[in-house]
């Protein structure tokens, strides 16, 4: 009788913990990511301010993706301007994240807060640099003017108002001004102002362009300031006569 043929035993390699680096380039290290991600988390605090996306406008807010694991709501308020929200989705704005979890889940983010501390933040470069602001008078109060600066409130004394008094305060109201920072304390949120300082900066130099073009016997034109009994006084351009 035939005998069957035998058979040489195959050997099977045993996987190692080194085929992992055989895995093609461009598969994806789901384990990486996730370390990334949450790491990207955990940089983000309450009081930061950060760049965002809107993403949607509901009836509980404006939805804002800031780069969390959900997105984040501001108070459509904020976003109001004479009934009309001003954002559409697809903008960029910058929020201030108020508060990282709530009962609902979702972050609770502020633009006013962020607007509030840029307006900070100029408001101490422009005191450092000796710079100009602008800001809107909103009333008067004692001693002076309330001025609005992108949400915080500045003082304006009277004797800053003008180089000269201005008997009619009020006149002012509503008027966006030029100033600048004398007095600034952040922690306490005094901000004081001299407009007067911007005009006299403003004057010396029609004053230094006036005399180098006045001489005796011209005909220029000026504007009355002031008349009392021994004659008038006008302004030639930073030069009273």
């Amino acid at each position: 009788t035939a005998t069957a043929p035998t058979r040489e035993p195959v050997s099977v390699a045993n996987p190692t913990e080194d085929d992992d680096d055989s895995r093609p380039a461009g598969d994806v290290d789901f384990g990486q990511l996730l370390d990334q991600f949450e790491q990207e988390q955990a940089t983000l605090q309450e009081g930061e301010v950060v760049r965002g996306t809107v993403v949607g406008i509901s009836e509980r807010g404006v939805v804002i993706d800031f780069g969390y694991k959900s997105e984040g709501i501001v108070n459509p308020a904020e976003f109001t301007e004479d009934g009309v929200i001003t954002v559409n989705a697809g903008d960029e704005v910058e929020v201030l994240v108020k508060s990282m979890e709530t009962a609902d889940g979702l972050p609770v983010l502020s633009r006013a807060d962020a607007v509030r501390m840029k307006a900070w933040d100029d408001l101490e470069k422009a005191y450092q640099e000796g710079s100009t602001v602008k800001g809107r008078v909103m009333e008067r109060i004692k001693g002076g003017l309330r001025i609005d600066i992108d949400g915080i409130a500045a003082f304006l004394p009277g004797s800053q108002v003008d180089v000269r008094p201005v008997r009619n305060l009020d006149s002012l109201r509503n008027q966006e001004i030029e100033a600048k920072v004398i007095k600034l304390n952040r922690k306490r949120s005094n901000v004081v102002l001299s407009r007067k300082a911007v005009i006299e900066g403003e004057n010396a130099g029609r004053k230094d362009q006036t005399l180098g073009q006045i001489e005796e016997d011209i005909i220029v034109e000026g504007q009355i300031k002031n008349l009392t009994d021994y004659g008038a006084f006008v302004d030639l351009g930073g030069v009273d006569g």
